[in-house]
């Protein structure tokens, strides 16, 4: 059986937990991603998303080159191990409804194991953590005005 250090993602672009969240932002941008690993000297201490910053910082009004990642990253991040089959990252996935799980190894950052990853590999596995991870929102209305 595959594991998942056959198939993660090795080059990886992280930042640190005292950069602003402008810099996440320019990161993302730049790096065409929507999630960023939060990591100080390679151990990673949890993750920023695009979502964070658009509810949590615009929303609020707060100036994104103000306030720190800090701040905002979500610290309790669920992980998987380079040695983990890739059936035990995918049912991870699937439980913690995540799409992008970093690879961690004696608490350092090594890869990050994504759905687009376990779809190269196998449709099963996609239809695994897709079922789980799609969340149903109601429909909410929304009236505009004219005029």
């Amino acid at each position: 059986m595959l594991k998942v250090k056959e198939i993660m993602t090795t080059d990886l672009v992280c930042i640190p937990p005292w950069a602003s969240i402008l810099e996440v932002a320019l990161q993302m941008k730049r790096f065409e991603v929507g999630t960023l690993p939060v990591c100080d000297q390679g151990r990673l201490m949890g993750v920023i998303t695009e979502r964070t910053i658009v509810t949590e910082v615009v929303a609020a009004g707060l100036k994104p080159d103000t306030v720190q990642v800090q701040s905002f990253m979500r610290t309790k991040v669920p992980v998987c191990s380079p040695e983990d089959v890739l059936l035990k990252a995918a049912a991870t996935m699937a439980e913690e409804r995540t799409r992008k799980l970093p690879v961690v190894e004696a608490g350092m950052l090594v890869g990050l194991i994504t759905l687009s990853d376990l779809a190269a590999v196998s449709e099963n596995f996609v239809g695994m953590v897709v079922s789980r991870t799609a969340k149903r929102r109601p429909y909410m209305p929304v009236q505009l005005r004219t005029g």
